[in-house]
């Protein structure tokens, strides 16, 4: 009897877009990675869509053969550093709860003298 890792006939292997497997091959990419992102052609159309990027490009952050921050500095998409997307969408939607929303608007109208009139 040969001692060795064991195997599970039973148990299915995870599926993900065979495309994946050069980047996996590299090291670049795991398995879970590949599985969460799905399709990889369809995967790179959503980031080259969200971040107006190349197909080249897009391919790249795919496969993380770069980080997507890297490449939205390199497009000039990002100059600096921005403020978190939270802090820019306003005073509202940084608060956890609809209650603690209301209270800092709330807050901010009494401080500030606007409001409806």
């Amino acid at each position: 009897m040969t001692v060795g890792a064991p195997t599970y006939p039973n148990v299915q292997r995870p599926h993900y877009d065979r495309n994946f497997e050069p980047a996996i091959r590299e090291g670049l990419l795991s398995v879970q990675e590949a599985v969460r992102r799905g399709n990889r052609q369809a995967y790179a159309e959503q980031l080259g869509r969200r971040y107006y990027l190349s197909t080249e490009l897009a391919f790249e952050v795919t496969d993380n053969r770069t980080r997507l921050f890297d490449v939205l500095q390199k497009t000039g998409q990002i100059p600096g550093h921005p403020a978190p997307r939270r802090e820019r969408r306003g005073l509202a939607l940084q608060s956890r709860s609809p209650r603690e929303a209301n209270r800092r608007v709330k807050e901010t109208v009494e401080r500030t003298g606007q409001g409806n009139r």
